[in-house]
């Protein structure tokens, strides 16, 4: 199992509850990213039994959307909080977070000046994720699901990114 797949059933664990069988409750779940068509398809296969193939289908579709902010961070911490906070909240409210974590003007947009400075925030992950995880609070995520999200980007994180060749060079 790649890297990738571990996050995105990750993301699929932080999105839906389960029932104590562990098999994934697709009636009651908010998530921007679940479209009426994939709720459709989710009820059916929980209805014939297809757990597998439910989860396999969301964690594709929750990947796929969470790409549109998801994959600019080259920090696997990072990126996984990023895609956390795009399928909870949507992608315009997700680029809002991150701007604001940044410290830049919130245009919810990314811009190569929004994108220049996460480069530099990843090099120390740990500060980054504390002020994604503040903002993201702010913006109106569950308290329980971001605490959760924020530890699972901190196992994903290494402690630091590498630095760029010039700053290593410098120092």
């Amino acid at each position: 199992m790649t890297l990738q797949e571990i996050m995105a059933l990750h993301l699929v664990n932080l999105a839906f509850a389960r029932d104590r069988a562990g098999r994934i409750c697709v009636a009651g779940t908010a998530a921007p990213w679940l479209t009426p068509e994939l709720r459709g398809r989710a009820q059916a296969l929980a209805a014939a039994g297809e757990f597998v193939a439910l989860e396999g289908m969301l964690a594709r579709s929750v990947w796929r959307y969470s790409g549109k902010l998801g994959g600019v961070a080259r920090n696997a911490g990072v990126d996984f909080l990023l895609r956390d906070t795009c399928a909870e909240l949507g992608p315009a409210a997700a680029n809002g977070v991150l701007q604001r974590a940044l410290g830049v003007a919130v245009d919810g947009r990314l811009s190569a000046e929004v994108r220049a400075v996460l480069a530099g925030a990843e090099v120390e992950p740990a500060p980054l994720l504390r002020a994604l995880d503040a903002a993201r609070r702010a913006a109106g995520s569950d308290a329980g699901r971001a605490r959760a999200a924020v530890r699972l980007a901190q196992a994903f994180a290494p402690r630091a990114t590498a630095r760029p060749l010039t700053a290593v060079a410098a120092g």
